[in-house]
């Protein structure tokens, strides 16, 4: 079978069952390749911010009508971050607290932009890469795991700076909203990875982490 066929749902038979044609779309659907770090680098890890204005943002745009995030969120989502890092990865990081300390020691200016401003912070803590994590809109779920009124919602990038080149090596986007699965069935292996459950905006934050810790490499 030529891969326009495997591809194109039309010339398949109109009996075909409904989990190939989800096997099948799945796996015609594209793949973000994987970047992978030296394993000699030094790398850095920022605190998540909520970008407020476009001077904040190292790439992308802002949603409209901003909602400012609860700050009681922001520690939440480092220490899970600095957790699923130590669980999956074998490397070592310089964790977010180096970059607090950086950022108390050197302001930011009002006029510089985000991109030099991190590069800034990443000089400061003497590594050659630097993970920012920045988180653009929380949706909490309204409900319980069985039955939601609201869905959780997670918008966030997590960008992977070269600090040695001043350069962007990767970012990782992650924008998710929990649909009922007959809504979406090429969802169907988020569906059973959740346990066919209503999932809050934390662990949708921590799907965000283990995709960008998959595509960087780490």
């Amino acid at each position: 079978m030529s891969l326009y066929t495997k591809c194109n749902p039309a010339v398949l038979p109109r009996a075909a069952l409904l989990l190939l044609l989800i096997a099948t779309l799945w796996s015609c659907a594209g793949k973000n390749e994987t970047w992978i770090p030296e394993a000699s680098l030094r790398i850095g890890v920022a605190g998540f911010v909520q970008p407020m204005a476009s001077a904040d943002l190292l790439a992308g745009y802002l949603p409209e009508n901003i909602e400012k995030i609860d700050q009681k969120v922001f520690p939440l989502l480092n220490e899970d971050f600095a957790h699923l890092l130590a669980k999956t990865s074998k490397r070592e990081f310089v964790g977010y607290a180096d970059s607090w300390r950086c950022a108390n020691k050197t302001p930011r200016a009002a006029s510089m932009a985000a991109f030099g401003y991190w590069m800034q912070i990443g000089q400061c803590m003497g590594v050659d890469l630097l993970i920012v994590p920045q988180i653009q809109h929380w949706q909490e779920r309204v409900g319980s795991d069985f039955g939601a009124e609201t869905p959780a919602a997670v918008t966030m990038d997590i960008f992977l700076l070269d600090i040695r080149n001043k350069s962007l090596a990767a970012r990782s986007r992650y924008d998710e909203l929990q649909r009922p699965l007959m809504e979406n069935l090429l969802e169907l292996d988020k569906f059973i990875e959740r346990g066919g459950k209503w999932v809050t905006a934390k662990q949708l934050a921590q799907e965000g982490m283990f995709k960008a810790i998959k595509e960087f490499g780490l």
